[in-house]
């Protein structure tokens, strides 16, 4: 039966190659002169290659040994780093788990997740935001995955749909629409609405439905925040479209939440570092997209 190559004897190995004698390899791989001579006989045996010729205290590499040697570069590039591995990951089982969210996530379902899952995990949190105007999030590099509507402009994570949400018309406390079960966008055409800036995704979906609608949307006020015009229909401002994270965690307001016929969607998302994430945010993911069901009240459900 064939030896099996050690990886000790590829290091020696390497080292003779490097420095041309046993005693200089010996120190340089931290072995007596008889240990490192050893283990080239033993490769030298396990491959059946005449590895070294010997010109006076120097050892030659022979032609073999020139092509093994680049045969176990990548390797032994490996094990390079392999102490840089191992202390990155020491320095980040000990580090803080990093979420990112986009603003409108932050009212409720950031709150609501971290609220379960703190006292589940033995460690500190961060939590930044995602800006999709400029296309990532501040420190993204620090982040071990951040909460979106998708599609997002950050193409360099991994993205993992999650939960379709369904959109909610919200209009001022007594509101004749109030009253309705379903509406169409087409009524909404007379009257002051409150819109989001054209650079976000839910104002993408609104002008998408209302061309289709073949009418104009003159919006009495734009805003980026949709917790804001959530806000200004409660204050009798206009109606506005918004996430139903967002609406329902405002119901107290009075406000009248009505569902679109036909609807408009949001496809929740995470921006995953990994494609294969740590247990630890594989859990918080679990916590993260089981949240959205139950505050979304039967309108955000699992992909």
């Amino acid at each position: 039966m064939p030896q099996q190559i050690k990886i000790e004897w590829l290091v020696a190995f390497n080292a003779v190659l490097l420095t041309g004698t046993i005693t200089d390899a010996a120190v340089k791989v931290l072995r007596t002169q008889p240990q490192v001579s050893r283990m080239i006989r033993a490769l030298e045996e396990a491959t059946g290659l005449n590895l070294f010729k010997r010109e006076g205290r120097r050892l030659i590499p022979t032609p073999a040994a020139l092509g093994l040697a680049e045969y176990i570069a990548p390797t032994l590039k490996m094990l390079d780093g392999l102490e840089a591995f191992a202390e990155d990951t020491r320095q980040r089982r000990n580090a803080p788990l990093v979420a990112c969210a986009e603003p409108f996530f932050m009212q409720a379902l950031v709150p609501a997740a971290l609220e379960q899952l703190a006292p589940a995990e033995d460690r500190r949190f961060g939590i930044d935001l995602c800006l999709r105007r400029i296309g990532l999030w501040h420190n993204h590099s620090d982040a071990d995955f951040a909460i979106v509507a998708l599609p997002f402009p950050q193409t360099d994570f991994h993205i993992r749909p999650f939960a379709e949400a369904e959109t909610l018309l919200v209009t001022p406390p007594g509101h004749p629409l109030a009253d309705q079960e379903r509406v169409n966008i087409s009524q909404i055409a007379d009257q002051p609405f409150i819109a989001l800036r054209p650079t976000t995704l839910l104002r993408a979906r609104i002008d998408e439905r209302i061309a289709a609608a073949s009418f104009r949307l003159q919006p009495r006020l734009e805003t980026d925040s949709g917790s804001l015009a959530v806000d200004l229909a409660s204050r009798g401002i206009g109606l506005t479209i918004a996430d139903p994270l967002v609406t329902l965690a405002q119901r107290q307001t009075g406000i009248g939440m009505v569902r679109l016929d036909p609807p408009i969607h949001l496809r929740y998302g995470f921006l995953l570092r990994s494609s294969d994430p740590s247990p630890a945010v594989e859990r918080a993911l679990g916590i993260v997209s089981q949240t959205a069901v139950e505050l979304g009240q039967g309108l955000v459900t699992l992909l």
